[in-house]
């Protein structure tokens, strides 16, 4: 909740109409600016996104505000809450309750748009389906990502030396669905099978009978008893037998 101490007095004077009796006066009334509004509102997204951990750059935007109200002369306070929530990128209302000597008088209402920022990777230049990425291919900007629904890339790392899904024009924000891992294991591929059970590891040979990639499930051939198993690619020639407990 926020106190008001500065406040705009409005003048006015009472008069009485001739020939009848004086009329009471007006009660007195200040000035509430729709700065100090806007500045409570202001605050109560500050301090949900604080609260809600938020450590990426953003710019409050406001989009409508109130106009400067009269109110009765007294403790003037200003509570704001968010009843929709935030949302990044889209407008925002905030609803403010104007209390005088902690009874409500009024409930204005403030509209924001919230813009996030963060340094994303995003493609250096045009690119074609299944290309190995490369340093030269990839850098990082800072772009705004409130309204990116899905999980974008923020380290090169995470872009470089992986496999392109499909065709990307330079500029573009690299997301998790865009890469996968390079094949690095071709059909036909002499195989060490890893197979651990109750803390006893074996080792055998086997025959990849799928490509693989670092991670992905593949079918393999265990050599000895020619069974095809699942398991999961480790390494360029290492797959680990997949269990289902």
């Amino acid at each position: 909740m926020v106190l008001l101490a500065c406040l705009l007095p409005v003048s006015g004077v009472a008069k009485a109409e001739p020939g009848t009796a004086a009329s009471a006066p007006a009660a007195a009334k200040v000035l509430l600016r729709h700065e100090a509004v806007e500045a409570a509102a202001r605050a109560k997204i500050t301090a949900d996104l604080e609260e809600d951990g938020e450590e990426r750059r953003y710019e409050i935007q406001t989009v409508r505000m109130p106009k400067d109200l009269k109110v009765p002369e007294g403790e003037i306070s200003l509570e704001a809450i968010a009843p929709s929530g935030l949302r990044y990128g889209l407008t925002v209302p905030i609803h403010v309750t104007v209390s005088v000597d902690g009874e409500p008088y009024r409930q204005l209402t403030c509209s924001f748009k919230i813009r996030v920022y963060d340094k994303v990777a995003v493609a250096a230049r045009n690119l074609q389906p299944r290309r190995i990425l490369q340093a030269k291919d990839v850098k990082l900007e800072e772009r705004e990502v409130g309204l990116t629904a899905v999980h974008y890339l923020t380290d090169l790392d995470s872009v470089i030396g992986r496999e392109l899904n499909r065709l990307v024009r330079e500029g573009t924000i690299f997301t998790a669905g865009m890469v996968k891992n390079p094949v690095i294991m071709p059909v036909g591929t002499i195989v060490t099978i890893v197979s651990r059970y109750n803390g006893i590891e074996i080792r055998l040979e086997g025959k990849a009978v799928q490509a693989g990639r670092v991670g992905s499930v593949i079918k393999v051939q265990n050599t000895a008893t020619r069974k095809v198993i699942d398991a999961r690619v480790i390494d360029a020639t290492t797959v680990e037998v997949i269990r289902n407990h």
